[in-house]
């Protein structure tokens, strides 16, 4: 999310093309902002960008936990059935019926 608002690669409104090259951003003058109103609209910008940041790394944790459990119910299962003396289940098969699962228990169907 670097360069996200106006750096001089990277004008909030879009890049006019050669920028980095003819110097930093001047959307305050080419969209008749004024300083005010560009540094609020940079601060609403630069706590939008973090919100997302951290949602993001939330995201990722949820991940990471999804498939550590995951994993951990592939390896259950091989244990029940290694117990049972029953056939184990691929993890790709026991993948397909565990997102069946989860998509009833979601919708409620």
């Amino acid at each position: 999310m670097a360069g996200i608002g106006c750096t001089d690669n990277g004008c909030i409104f879009g890049s006019t093309g050669g920028m980095g090259t003819i110097g930093g951003c001047r959307c305050v003058m080419r969209h008749a902002l004024s300083p005010i109103e560009c540094n609020e609209l940079k601060t609403k910008i630069r706590a939008q960008t973090t919100l997302v940041e951290t949602q993001g790394k939330m995201l990722e944790e949820q991940d990471k936990s999804v498939k550590k459990q995951r994993k951990l119910l592939f390896e259950a299962h091989r244990l029940v059935c290694s117990l049972l003396s029953e056939k184990v289940i691929s993890d790709s098969d026991l993948a397909v019926k565990v997102d069946a699962w989860l998509q009833k228990v979601n919708t409620g169907t």
